[in-house]
């Protein structure tokens, strides 16, 4: 339908077009068209200007940005939190297709004409993607759980379309073997329940389940985002920093809440939103008066962080302190102790976790809190092989990485790294220990059979650095066993870390 304005001017809307256009030519004559002109960014349109490719990309662009707008400001309307949480996913549908089709991914490299068709077609097909990505969020922040659900169905159809293209062979493309392997992929995901009990997109739209669609598609887009080179590196990191003021104690008694402070860095390569849980671990977890606040006091559910910078390695946009308050557990006796545990994560398609814990005691009266803190990151050690499996002459190596805050003491201290060794009596006969780098070698005047001691090294506040314990069974060591803990202390004023106790089994 055209609208007439004024005498000579002629608005006719995009959908109009669009609609007459349907049927009359194919995906692919419409991205030719629109590619094939020339035109820059539009701030209004005049009685016979061109309707480009430029200018479509421009309004895509624009209602994405507004999507994404409201869904920060409001969190969609009709069904809630679903609402926003199925347009962020199909936010992230239209990107990581999206890089498929500006890295040229899968697109024939010969010029022969039957290649050009291909990749016309193959364009068109995951643009198809995009545009059934981009139409459903815009709907889904005003439609409800059905609206929603003719969304993902859409969606679903678009993304068979792709599995039947990539499964037969292409003109003009010799070896299909990363389409076929994508299309497998993708179709497994589409159409089958995973081993996990996950359920396929078809499943979940066949019982009309928006939470199963949304999941469905958000592990169908990480895989599509490894695919198109939009893969995220590096990790979330979360350090223990002690507590605001003089003591760690939950005081029985006590109507104050202890506040403990947390460091949380991206050191990923996009833009976070991490979200923050805390608790008390088993068997403590009914110790549930805990909050999560920032360092002005108010509540924090998430936090967003920029991707991590190394030529800016304090970067505040890339690092945050989270607090956590906590009162004294009721009914907590002098001597009790528990777990404090702060976890952030960002969830799929992103996948990224970490969290750092605290021993806290409950007491009659305060403790004067170390002066410093050293501690073990969760995944230490990261080992070589197998410890219940060892073999003669073959060097097992547990990685021990760490960070130092330095609270109340000095800002810059000297530490040693330690094996202790509890069994056997003289391990010297039996195996043979090292650590690296160089600057943490073993120093054989401060060591004994039983205990390795490394040479003394500097650590400054928020720091973190590893150590790697390399131990070899010598020959004749089958059968035997070592048995040890490692630690991290300081050497001028005690504050020190010690693992959980290991054990090398020599079978072989």
């Amino acid at each position: 339908m055209a609208t007439s304005i004024n005498p000579g001017n002629i608005v006719v809307p995009l959908t109009a077009i669009l609609d007459q256009l349907k049927g009359r030519l194919s995906s692919v004559e419409l991205d030719s068209l629109l590619s094939a002109i020339v035109s820059r960014r539009k701030s209004e349109v005049h009685p016979g200007d061109l309707i480009t490719a430029d200018l479509i990309n421009q309004m895509l662009q624009d209602l994405q940005a507004l999507n994404e707008q409201v869904a920060v400001l409001g969190g969609g309307t009709g069904s809630g939190a679903k609402n926003s949480k199925a347009t962020a996913t199909l936010h992230d549908t239209w990107s990581f297709y999206g890089s498929l089709v500006k890295s040229g991914e899968f697109l024939p490299d010969d010029a022969t004409a039957d290649a050009m068709r291909s990749g016309a077609e193959i364009t068109a097909y995951l643009q198809d993607v995009m545009y059934a990505a981009l139409a459903g969020g815009t709907l889904g922040y005003g439609g409800n759980t059905t609206n929603l659900i003719d969304a993902f169905q859409r969606l679903y159809e678009k993304q068979h379309d792709v599995v039947v293209l990539f499964s037969a062979p292409i003109s003009g493309v010799s070896d299909t073997t990363d389409h076929r392997q994508f299309a497998a992929l993708l179709n497994t995901i589409l159409e089958l329940n995973s081993a996990l009990g996950e359920v396929s997109l078809r499943n979940a739209l066949k019982v009309q389940d928006l939470n199963g669609s949304i999941a469905a598609q958000d592990r169908i887009n990480n895989m599509v985002r490894s695919q198109g080179g939009d893969v995220t590196t590096g990790n979330l990191e979360v350090v223990y920093k002690g507590a605001v003021g003089t003591t760690e104690t939950l005081v029985i008694g006590s109507l104050q809440p202890v506040l403990y402070r947390f460091s949380i860095t991206n050191r990923t390569n996009r833009n976070l939103e991490a979200q923050l849980k805390t608790e008390f671990l088993p068997p403590r977890q009914s110790w549930t008066q805990l909050s999560v606040v920032g360092v002005d006091g108010a509540s924090r559910g998430s936090i967003s962080l920029a991707p991590f910078d190394p030529s800016k390695p304090t970067d505040p946009a890339a690092t945050q302190e989270i607090r956590v308050a906590a009162m004294t557990p009721t009914g907590a006796a002098n001597g009790n102790t528990g777990v404090l545990q702060l976890t952030a994560f960002a969830p799929e398609p992103v996948n990224r976790k970490a969290f750092a814990s605290r021993t806290l005691t409950v007491a009659n009266s305060a403790t004067t809190q170390t002066p410093g803190v050293v501690t073990f990151a969760p995944t230490s050690p990261v080992v070589s092989g197998s410890l219940a499996n060892a073999t003669e002459m073959t060097t097992l190596t547990l990685d021990f990485q760490f960070t130092f805050s330095a609270l109340q003491g000095p800002s810059n201290r000297n530490f040693r790294f330690h094996l202790d060794v509890s069994v056997p009596a003289n391990p010297d006969t039996l195996f043979f220990s090292e650590f690296a780098p160089s600057d943490v070698s073993i120093d054989v005047a401060a060591s004994t059979a039983t205990k390795k001691t490394s040479q003394s090294f500097t650590l400054t506040d928020g720091a973190r650095r590893s150590v790697s314990a390399s131990i070899t069974p010598l020959a004749g060591s089958k059968n035997q066993s070592m048995t040890f803990t490692a630690s991290v202390e300081s050497a001028t004023d005690g504050v020190v870390v010690r693992s959980q106790a290991f054990t090398i089994m020599v079978t072989n």
